[in-house]
C-alpha cells in the first residue's frame, strides 16, 4: 500500500530457524534465448494434455508470470515449504494480459525479470501464468494478447508446459479497487478459452479471499497467502527429485541463493520487527577477490506513524515470520557478472526491513493502541554485529573486511542517509561508503507543507529515531527536520561518500506530492520538483538520475540494463567506486 509522507516510497516486500538451504533451490544457468520462436503447439497436441485429462506434472522448477496476485501467491506457496517455484519478482507489479503483449522484448520490465529468473532456474519446464486483467480492453482484445503472450513464452521456453490461471476472485462481495467487479470472472472466461482452444493447460483456481484477507481489498495478507499458497502446493507439489541434481557446468546454488540467518537476540534484546520478532537477514558468502568485501542493501518498505497508517502494512513489513528460507539476489546483490560486473563476488547481505521507521527508531515502549515496537536503529545494529559474529555466519567475518558498500533504496535509502556516518565511524578499519536509491525525496506543493510537517512531529514522537548527529548538533529546534533527506544532502551533513540515484519523474514522490503528469496544471510543480531533483545529483561527486519514471533501481534488472547516454546504473557506479576515467554523475535529459 503506497504511503501520502513526502519521504516513503514503496518498494514493491520469516520463519525463525537455523538457516541453511533447501534441499534442491536452484542453480543458475547461461542458457540462451532461441533465436526464432518454434510453432505454437497444436491443437491436439496441447488438448490432449488439458484440463479433460490432467497430465503427471513434469519435473523441474516452476516458472510464472502474473501481477503483484501471483507474487503474493508464490510468498504464501513458499511460506508453507513450496520449493519448486521461482522466487518472488517485484517487476512484475501492474502485470496485466495487456502490459505483458504490448512489448515482447527485455525493454519491457515484465519480460526483462521472467529472463532474469529463466537464467538463475536451470531446468524450468512449466510455466504458470496468473491472468490479471485489463478493464478496458474488450474480450477480443485481451484473447489476442494472451495469444502474443503464449507465443512469447514457448519462444522463450521450448517445451514448457503452460498452466493458465484467472486473477484470485473474492467471497463477500469485495471489489478491488484496481479492477471492475467483473474482472476474475473475465479472467476466467480468458482462462477456459485459452485451454478449450489447446494453447494452454486448465491451472489451478485461485481464491477465493474474503476482505479480511487481504491488506488493502485486493492483495493477499499473511492468511490470504496462505490460502493461495496452500492452492498452489495441492496443484504443483511441494517439491521435485529432478530438483536435487545441481546443472554441470554451472554455480551451485550455495553460490547464487542468499541464506536466512538470525540476529543474536540475547545479545540485542531491544531488537525487534513491529510485531516483537525476531530481525533476520538474508547472506550469501563472498569469494575469490571479493572474500573480504561486502555490499549491505537495508530494504526499503514505506513506514506507518499510527494505527491508521500501520494497519494496512503488509504482514512480511512488519514481521520476521513466514519468509522463505533463501532468497535470489538482483541488481546490486546479483551473483552474475554480467548484471552486477564490480560487486558480484562480494559478501551480499539483505537486511529485512520490519521496523516501519526508516531504520532509524528507538522507542522504548510499545505503541500501546498497536502493541507495536519501532525499533529500525536497534534492528539495523544487531544486523551488522551479526556479521561479525563467526558463530553466526562463519569465517572470514565483517571484522576482516577492507571495503564496505552500504546501500538502501527508499525507506532504506533515508535509513542509509540516517546511519552511515555512524557506521563508518564503528568500522574504521574499512572503506565505508553508500549508495542511496531512491531517497531524495522533498514537498514540491506549497499546499502540502503544512501536512507534511504535521507528519515530520508525529514520526518524530512515535518513532523516537535516531538520526545523523551533525544534523541533529544544527537544527536542535526542531530536530524533525532531520528526517529530511535532501537537507541532510544539501547542507552538507553527511561525510562519508555515498553515491545517490534518483528518478526526475519518480511516481510515488509525485504521488506524495499530489502531482498529476496528465494534469497541465500541475506541469509547473512537476517542473520543480525534476529540475530541483537534477540540481541536487549534479552536485554529488556520484550520481545517476533517470527519467524512467520508475521508483527504485537498485535491486531490480534495470540496474544492469536501463542505460542513460549509453550507461548503465551499474557502469556509473562502477566508474565513481573504483575513480576510473568516466563519467561519475550521468543524468537524463529526454522525458523532463
Amino acid at each position: 500500500m503506497r504511503r501520502s509522507a513526502f519521504y516513503w516510497f514503496l518498494i514493491a516486500i520469516p520463519l525463525l530457524f537455523a538457516c541453511r538451504f533447501p534441499a534442491g533451490r536452484p542453480t543458475s544457468s547461461a542458457a540462451a534465448t532461441p533465436a526464432s520462436p518454434p510453432a505454437k503447439m497444436s491443437q491436439a497436441t496441447e488438448t490432449s494434455a488439458s484440463a479433460s485429462s490432467t497430465p503427471p506434472l513434469a519435473s523441474g522448477w516452476i516458472g510464472f508470470a502474473g501481477c503483484s496476485f501471483t507474487n503474493n501467491a508464490v510468498k504464501g506457496y513458499q511460506a508453507l515449504g513450496g520449493k519448486r517455484f521461482w522466487d518472488p519478482i517485484p517487476p512484475y507489479r501492474g502485470g496485466r494480459v495487456t502490459v505483458w503483449a504490448k512489448d515482447l522484448t527485455n525493454q519491457n520490465r515484465y519480460w526483462q525479470g521472467f529472463d532474469s529468473a529463466l537464467q538463475t532456474y536451470s531446468g524450468t519446464s512449466i510455466i504458470w501464468w496468473q491472468l490479471c486483467n485489463s478493464p478496458d480492453d474488450d474480450e477480443e482484445t485481451l484473447y489476442q494478447d494472451a495469444l502474443r503472450v503464449l507465443d512469447e513464452i514457448h519462444r522463450r521456453v521450448p517445451g514448457a508446459s503452460i498452466y493458465v490461471s484467472a486473477q484470485h476472485a473474492f467471497s463477500d462481495g469485495n471489489v478491488c479497487r484496481l479492477d471492475k467487479a467483473d474482472g476474475p470472472a473475465r479472467m476466467q472466461k480468458l482462462a477456459d478459452r485459452l485451454v478449450k482452444e489447446g494453447v494452454a493447460r486448465a491451472g489451478p483456481v485461485m481464491g477465493p479471499l474474503t476482505g479480511n484477507q487481504t491488506t488493502d481489498g485486493c492483495h493477499a495478507n499473511q492468511e490470504g497467502m496462505n490460502l493461495l499458497g496452500q492452492q498452489l502446493l495441492a496443484f504443483f507439489g511441494e517439491s521435485s527429485t529432478a530438483l536435487s541434481t545441481p546443472t554441470p557446468g554451472v554455480l551451485n546454488e550455495s553460490n547464487s541463493r542468499l541464506t536466512l540467518y538470525e540476529i543474536d537476540q540475547a545479545k540485542h534484546p531491544q531488537a525487534v520487527c513491529n510485531d516483537g520478532s525476531t530481525p533476520v537477514f538474508y547472506y550469501r558468502r563472498g569469494s575469490g577477490d571479493g572474500a573480504n568485501k561486502w555490499v549491505f542493501w537495508l530494504k526499503g518498505g514505506g513506514g506507518c506513524i499510527d494505527a491508521q497508517s500501520c494497519a494496512g502494512r503488509e504482514h512480511e513489513l512488519t514481521s520476521s515470520e513466514g519468509l522463505p528460507q533463501s532468497k535470489r539476489g538482483e541488481g546490486i546483490l546479483s551473483h552474475l557478472p554480467e548484471q552486477n560486473p564490480d560487486f558480484y563476488n562480494w559478501n551480499h547481505v539483505l537486511m529485512h526491513y520490519c521496523t516501519s521507521d526508516s531504520w532509524s527508531g528507538a522507542r522504548q515502549d510499545n505503541l500501546n493502541e498497536m502493541n507495536w515496537y519501532f525499533r529500525g536503529h536497534y534492528a539495523l545494529n544487531a544486523i551488522v554485529d551479526a556479521t561479525m559474529d563467526e558463530n553466526i555466519v562463519g569465517s572470514p567475518t565483517l571484522s576482516q573486511a577492507t571495503h564496505i558498500l552500504f546501500t538502501g533504496s527508499s525507506a532504506g535509502a533515508h535509513g542509509l542517509y540516517y546511519n552511515i556516518d555512524r557506521l563508518a565511524q564503528t568500522l574504521p578499519w574499512a572503506d565505508v561508503r553508500g549508495v542511496a536509491d531512491a531517497g531524495l525525496g522533498f514537498m514540491a506543493n506549497p499546499e502540502l507543507l503544512s501536512v507534511s510537517e504535521q507528519r515530520k512531529k508525529s514520526q518524530w514522537k512515535t518513532w523516537n529515531p535516531i538520526l545523523d548527529e551533525s544534523c541533529l548538533a544544527a537544527n536542535s529546534a526542531p530536530p524533525e527536520n532531520c528526517l529530511e533527506t535532501h537537507l541532510l544532502v544539501n547542507d552538507g551533513h553527511i561525510a562519508t561518500p555515498v553515491f545517490a540515484r534518483a528518478d526526475l519523474f519518480d511516481p510515488l514522490a509525485l504521488e506524495n506530492n499530489q502531482l498529476d503528469p496528465r494534469n497541465p496544471a500541475h506541469r509547473p510543480l512537476i517542473q520543480t520538483f525534476t529540475e530541483t531533483i537534477a540540481d541536487i545529483l549534479k552536485r554529488q561527486n556520484g550520481a545517476f538520475g533517470t527519467a524512467a519514471h520508475q521508483h527504485v533501481m537498485l535491486e531490480t534488472p534495470e540496474f544492469h540494463s536501463y542505460q542513460v547516454e549509453g550507461l548503465t546504473f551499474a557502469q556509473v557506479l562502477g566508474n565513481w567506486y573504483f575513480k576510473r576515467n568516466a563519467p561519475t554523475v550521468v543524468i537524463e535529459t529526454e522525458g523532463r
